[in-house]
């Protein structure tokens, strides 16, 4: 019988034992994995974080180049307006729209990295809906017959580099809008 009494307290130290080194075990390991969750989250949060702020940018400097767009063609259009009384009407050179454009967006050339650059081109011409315009390019007043509208379309193209250079789309990316308004006195 003492021999059996011996057995089960050995085991119950055996067992209390294994559990407190277990708890110990436990302890001391809770700050190490800590520690390998931080390397690991900032070398995955990182690159993350720079391709949020990298593709923020890019629709960021798509609207803008949009707004540019949009500023340039009013522009034209206003300036149609004010030049039809008396006699014919006018429009701007391509220099007062790129000027009228790049008023509207100075952040795409002042706050981007170098290697941005901006382009407007200007197109007029005639038509009905915006699928059926067929113009030339330049900035001289159409002549159009029947129900056909004088239209002035301007083009801003920007050309972006972004700041993390991705491998798969090259150094810079091209962003180019299109602004269409009916020439109406």
């Amino acid at each position: 019988m003492k021999d059996r009494s011996v057995m089960i307290s050995r085991r119950r130290r055996t067992r209390k034992g294994g559990l407190i080194a277990r708890w110990r075990a436990i302890r001391e390991d809770q700050g190490g994995a800590l520690v390998e969750l931080a390397i690991v989250m900032g070398f995955l949060l990182a690159p993350m974080l720079l391709g949020v702020i990298d593709i923020g940018s890019l629709v960021y400097d798509s609207i803008e180049n949009t707004n540019a767009a949009d500023a340039a063609a009013e522009y034209a259009a206003q300036y149609y307006i004010a030049t039809a009384t008396p006699g014919p009407s006018a429009l701007p050179t391509l220099a007062q729209v790129t000027t009228a454009a790049t008023n509207e967006s100075p952040e795409l050339q002042h706050f981007l990295k170098s290697g941005t650059t901006f382009t407007v081109t200007a197109a007029t011409g005639c038509g009905t809906a915006a699928p059926l315009y067929t113009g030339v390019s330049g900035l001289t007043p159409p002549t159009c017959a029947g129900a056909n509208l004088p239209y002035v379309q301007i083009t801003a193209q920007s050309t972006v580099v972004p700041l993390v250079h991705f491998s798969v789309l090259g150094g810079s990316m091209t962003l180019s809008n299109t602004a269409t308004i009916p020439l109406v006195k």
